[in-house]
């Protein structure tokens, strides 16, 4: 089995290329997997013959994804999309069916976003795409030093207490806004530069409870603002599509 990967599509692309797949072709399977699923015992179940290659390289879709995967077999290759939002039935269907990602695509959950880099954060709760609470805040934070010598050492001490300074003020916004929603909240997305948002989730304590709801994409954003908050819902519906090539065509 060979995996190529096509992209990240967000809905409306994702639903322009499923009118695309050949209605008419016969012997096509939609499979859909939980992420904890083991793939072998939902499968045997139907008459569509996979090699062991085939079988695991599915397996390993499956376990690297969050939210599980829908598989579409057709007669010489397929396509495996991985959803914005869980998967919570194995199902698998002769020929197409979309109903359950559709079904997927329609949620409305209470998301809470938080976007970050050095200097500026946006906080944010949404119900659905609909943008419901948001804080847009900064605090400086110098840049880099190219001097060496103690003068490097005092810029890099001070840095980071600035950093530090950002993390705080941005964990007790986060907690202010995102909290009140806790009980309703399904799920949270970061978004920023990769480094940065390590350090702050070092840094905020008021993450661990919300730790099983922390999405592992983070989320491509520019400068944190009250503008990439509400396009936040346009990055975060995105499912990613991959090339699917079997070793034994169905």
């Amino acid at each position: 089995m060979r995996l190529a990967i096509q992209g990240s599509l967000p809905d409306s692309q994702l639903l322009d290329f499923l009118r695309e797949l050949d209605p008419a072709d016969q012997g096509a399977v939609s499979a859909y997997f939980r992420s904890s699923t083991t793939v072998r015992s939902v499968l045997t179940k139907f008459p569509v013959g996979f090699s062991d290659s085939d079988f695991k390289g599915i397996q390993r879709v499956v376990d690297r994804s969050e939210t599980g995967a829908l598989v579409l077999f057709g007669q010489s290759s397929g396509y495996v999309i991985v959803p914005p939002f869980a998967i919570m039935t194995d199902e698998v269907f002769l020929g197409w069916n979309f109903d359950p990602l559709l079904g997927i695509l329609k949620r409305q959950p209470i998301i809470g976003v938080l976007l970050l880099r050095l200097g500026r954060y946006a906080i944010g709760v949404f119900h659905g795409k609909q943008l419901i609470e948001s804080k847009v805040g900064k605090r400086y934070v110098k840049g880099r030093h190219k001097a060496g010598g103690s003068s490097q050492g005092r810029f890099s001490r001070i840095r980071e207490d600035q950093s530090l300074h950002l993390f705080d003020r941005a964990c007790r916004v986060f907690w202010e806004r995102v909290a009140p929603h806790s009980g309703e909240l399904d799920c949270v997305f970061f978004g920023g530069e990769q480094l940065t948002l390590a350090g702050f989730k070092k840094r905020c304590h008021h993450l661990s409870s919300f730790s099983h709801l922390i999405s592992r994409r983070i989320l491509n954003s520019g400068e944190p603002s009250q503008k990439e908050l509400v396009r936040a819902p346009y990055e975060i519906w995105k499912s990613q599509v991959s090339l699917l090539e079997m070793d034994n065509a169905i």
